[in-house]
C-alpha cells in the first residue's frame, strides 16, 4: 500500500544498497522552434559513475540529430555547463525561450548549430546575435538512451 501511495517501489528501496538517479526535466528539440518547458517526468536510474558525471535528462523531440544516434523519444543525459569545445554536441537555449540539441561549431565571429541529419537546416549566429538574442549553451550532451522509450 505504501508503494502505491508514494508512487515508488518501497521494497526495492529497502532492499537495495544505493540507488543513483537523475531527474528528467523536460524536452529538448532535435530540430528547432521548441519552446523551453520544464516538465518534470520523474527520475531515471544511472550508474554511480554517471551520477557524478552528469546532471539531468531531457526527452528528445524530433530527428535532426539522428545521424549522431540521438533519436526522437530518447533520453539525453546532460552535464550543465555554459561552454563546450567546438565540435561538441550540446543543449542550446536560443532567445531564452527555444531549446535545441545540436553540434556546436565555433569559427571566428560565428557560432554554428549543426544538425546530424542532412535534411535539417544549419543555423549561423554572429557574435553580436549570440550576445543580443542571446544564444546560450546550457549543457553538454553525454549520451542518449533509446531503451527507455
Amino acid at each position: 500500500k505504501l508503494s502505491f501511495i508514494l508512487g515508488v517501489d518501497v521494497e526495492s528501496l529497502i532492499n537495495s544498497e544505493e540507488r543513483y538517479e537523475k531527474p528528467v526535466l523536460g524536452e529538448v528539440k532535435a530540430g528547432y522552434d521548441l519552446l523551453i518547458d520544464e516538465n518534470f517526468e520523474g527520475y531515471e536510474q544511472v550508474t554511480q559513475d554517471d551520477y557524478y558525471r552528469g546532471d539531468f535528462f531531457l526527452r528528445v523531440v524530433g530527428d535532426s540529430m539522428s545521424g549522431a544516434h540521438i533519436h526522437d523519444g530518447d533520453l539525453l543525459y546532460v552535464k550543465k555547463c555554459n561552454d563546450v569545445p567546438s565540435g561538441t554536441i550540446a543543449v542550446v537555449l536560443i532567445n531564452r525561450c527555444e531549446v535545441t540539441v545540436k553540434k556546436v561549431i565555433k569559427k571566428e565571429g560565428l557560432l554554428i548549430l549543426e544538425p546530424a541529419n542532412p535534411s535539417c537546416n544549419v543555423r549561423y549566429y554572429s557574435q553580436e546575435e549570440v550576445e543580443s538574442l542571446p544564444v546560450e549553451i546550457i549543457g553538454k550532451a553525454l549520451y542518449s538512451r533509446s531503451d527507455l522509450v
